[in-house]
Parts: C-alpha cells; sequence; structure tokens
C-alpha cells in the first residue's frame, strides 16, 4: 500500500524517504502540510492503508488464536518461516490424509483406538476450517466411517 502513497508524492517531486511503518502515515502528512491539494489527494490514500493494516492486525490474531490451541500448528510455527497460515494448512493436509485413507480402504484401515482417536480428533480439527470446508469435511468423514462399518 505504501507504494500508491509514495509514487503519488513522487509525481509531484516529494520523497519520502526511508521511514518505518510506524512512521509512514506521519512522514507522508508533513511532505503535504502546505500543499492543501495534494493532501485532498493523499488523505483517502492513507485512511484505506490505515483500515487495511488494522483489519490485518485483527486477521492476524484470530488466526493466532486459531493455531494456538493446536500443539502441532504450534510445534510447526516454531520453524522459521512458518507461521499460523503454513500452520492450518498443515492441520487442513492432515484431515485431507485421514479421509484419503478411508476413501481408499475396503473395510476399517485402523485398530480400534485410532478409530476413536479420529472419530474424536477429526471433528475438532475442523472447527479450525472456514465453516463450509468444516461442515462438507465432518459430511464426508462421517459417510466415510458408515460404509466402512458397513463393510
Amino acid at each position: 500500500m505504501s507504494g500508491t502513497e509514495r509514487a503519488t508524492l513522487r509525481n509531484f517531486g516529494l520523497k519520502v524517504g526511508t521511514v518505518g511503518a510506524v512512521k509512514f502515515e506521519a512522514r507522508i502528512k508533513e511532505l503535504v502540510e502546505n500543499l492543501p491539494d495534494l493532501a485532498v489527494l493523499v488523505e483517502p490514500l492513507l485512511i484505506v492503508r490505515r483500515v487495511v493494516r488494522e483489519q490485518i492486525g485483527i486477521l492476524h490474531r484470530r488466526l493466532l488464536a486459531i493455531v494456538r490451541d493446536d500443539d502441532i500448528c504450534w510445534r510447526l510455527m516454531t520453524i522459521p518461516g512458518v507461521g499460523p497460515v503454513v500452520a492450518l494448512d498443515s492441520v487442513r493436509a492432515r484431515l485431507h490424509k485421514i479421509l484419503a485413507e478411508a476413501r481408499a480402504a475396503q473395510k476399517l484401515p485402523w485398530d480400534p483406538a485410532r478409530v476413536s482417536l479420529y472419530r474424536t480428533i477429526f471433528p475438532q480439527m475442523t472447527n479450525w476450517l472456514p465453516e463450509d470446508e468444516g461442515a462438507q469435511l465432518r459430511f464426508e468423514f462421517e459417510a466415510e466411517m458408515v460404509r466402512l462399518k458397513a463393510a
């Protein structure tokens, strides 16, 4: 987003220079304070930038809250470069792997303890996904469990 503001000001011969995210808005306002016509142009861009940054923060906190309760996700996030999105994707992959094992089998592929575990954790893990995706995976898993028990 800051590239848009920088480019706009550069068209008018103003340079923002090196400034961090926190002081960026103040620096832009400082540059346009004596140029009211330019300030009118730049102000909406700053408002959008501020709102986007706030919303990213909210979404990031929500995502952290989701993965914070899962030991596997939390451990994955200790690896450099692995954040909540990657960790949540690993949960999704794990669910799909369990479902693929069930689909490929002609009879229950797991021992009774593992069946009990999957019946417990599968629905819980789907709660961390978007609601419609989680509901679909729960439905598919339950359908596979019914099919395998009948076999």
